[in-house]
């Protein structure tokens, strides 16, 4: 959970492009969309309001965006030249990502340690590890290679 300054200073650090995902007014994000943020905001109100318009959400995001990028380029600090470093490994791709959360799914299902019967938040919590760290696709292909491996072993084990 970040404040909208961390989340600004966030989204101008990262190497890839980055996407602002607000919520609906009357219900915020579902499950599923949260499932796929890397990151959470949360706007600080008063207690007796607890909630803000997307249009309120939206210019407080925009107005943090503006002044960290702003503090950036007059101090020409190292993220700048971290973000426009085109040698440094790029985030996977959110096709790649929904790829490896299926593989993840199916290796824990084949292994016994997610019942599909009752899967609680196991999957949900982490898509939330897994998307706070951003995998790169490097990082992605060796997972799946001991996803592929552990699926191998159980079914030598029951194959005996």
């Amino acid at each position: 959970m970040l404040t909208p300054r961390a989340a600004a200073e966030k989204a101008l650090e990262l190497p890839a492009k980055v996407a602002l995902v607000f919520g609906r007014e009357h219900s915020g994000l579902t499950n599923e969309e949260l499932d796929h943020c890397h990151y959470l905001v949360q706007i600080p109100t008063h207690p007796t309001f607890r909630s803000l318009n997307i249009a309120s959400a939206v210019q407080i995001l925009a107005y943090e965006l503006n002044i960290q990028s702003e503090a950036l380029k007059a101090t020409n600090d190292e993220h700048s030249l971290i973000k426009n470093n085109p040698s440094l490994p790029q985030p996977a791709s959110a096709l790649a990502m929904a790829q490896f959360y299926q593989h993840f799914k199916q290796t824990l299902i084949d292994i016994e340690f997610l019942d599909p019967q009752n899967p609680r938040q196991l999957m949900r919590h982490l898509h939330r590890l897994f998307n706070h760290v951003q995998l790169t696709d490097s990082e992605i292909n060796i997972l799946r290679g001991i996803l592929t491996a552990a699926q191998s072993q159980r079914q030598k084990i029951t194959d005996s």
